[in-house]
């Protein structure tokens, strides 16, 4: 009888212990995502359009013909989007 009791607890106790092991995996992604975008940020330019200019040719400049990102880029809407966020001041801490 003592057996049979014991097995409930010892599942019981690895399932906690997985649960406990997975939230430490998701924290330690997260820092790592983090730091990583902090350590990429160091280089990008101040003003927000540029930077948002900047990310969309990173990532659309592999899917999308250069013609055409080109165009995208440089039409008159994505211009104006850009000088707009370019006044966007960043978080400031004291």
């Amino acid at each position: 009888a003592a057996s049979a009791t014991a097995a409930p607890e010892d599942k019981r106790a690895l399932i906690i212990a997985l649960l406990i092991l997975k939230r430490v995996y998701l924290y330690a992604m997260a820092v790592s995502i983090v730091d990583m975008a902090a350590k990429r940020s160091t280089s990008a330019p101040a003003d927000f359009g540029a930077r948002l200019r900047a990310l969309n040719q990173e990532i659309l400049g592999g899917l999308l013909p250069s013609k055409q990102m080109d165009e995208i880029q440089s039409g008159a809407v994505a211009q104006e989007a850009y000088a707009e966020l370019d006044k966007v001041g960043g978080a400031k801490f004291a």
